[in-house]
């Protein structure tokens, strides 16, 4: 114990030298913005934090309950807090954080099938969403030159007898989903009619959707 508590401090002596010598300019730029930065923004950044952090810890105790694993919330939102904090700021982080996550589940009696699952799950999970948000988001640029003829391909004077215009255009594409729990097939068939009908108004352009339900069958 006594090694582990040495080890942890040489540990954490080292990574705020490196900080401070290596990254010391970012870490000065990054101070530098945030105090530009409005309050309003920062608390919404941080709540989006927050929020991102809980979600990758119910994230992995769902994929260590499929192993019939149950771990304490409080101690995967921990991780997942250190986890994301080794990543951003040690050399070599997320392997660092990869084997602390497997050392650390292994402690709540995991077994090393199930945890090797639920962190490669999670992980891939990770690089989807990346992969899938990339692709909503797209840039276009148009360039068009105008000017008079002959004369604005003159090198050194020829910008002076043209007009050079450049559009950019940025298009995002955000996804709204809202869960539904479906207790039974009555509840599927409603729902799924009311979608139905959500379509065909916006084909015909008809503002109410009809609802089926069907009659309960004993």
């Amino acid at each position: 114990m006594r090694e582990l508590r040495i080890v942890g401090t040489v540990t954490v002596l080292g990574v705020g030298v490196y900080l401070l010598v290596v990254r010391r300019g970012s870490i000065e730029h990054s101070l530098s913005r945030v105090g530009s930065a409005q309050p309003g923004w920062i608390a919404v950044a941080v709540a989006a934090e927050l929020v991102s952090l809980v979600c990758y810890a119910a994230l992995v105790r769902v994929l260590l309950q499929l192993g019939a694993v149950t771990v304490p919330f409080r101690a995967l939102f921990s991780l997942t807090v250190i986890g994301i904090a080794m990543i951003n700021s040690v050399p070599g982080g997320q392997a660092i954080s990869t084997i602390y996550w497997y050392e650390q589940l292994r402690r709540y009696s995991v077994q090393r099938s199930v945890a090797a699952f639920a962190l490669l799950v999670s992980s891939l999970l990770g690089i989807v969403t990346l992969v899938l948000l990339a692709g909503l988001i797209s840039e276009s640029e148009n360039k068009q030159r105008q000017g008079i003829p002959l004369l604005d391909s003159i090198p050194g004077v020829g910008d002076a007898f043209s007009h050079q215009t450049t559009a950019r255009a940025r298009t995002e594409l955000i996804l709204f989903i809202r869960p539904t729990v479906i207790k039974d097939a009555l509840d599927a068939h409603v729902i799924a009619e009311q979608m139905r009908s959500k379509m065909n108004s916006r084909l015909v352009g008809t503002s109410q959707p009809v609802v089926v339900i069907p009659k309960a069958t004993r």
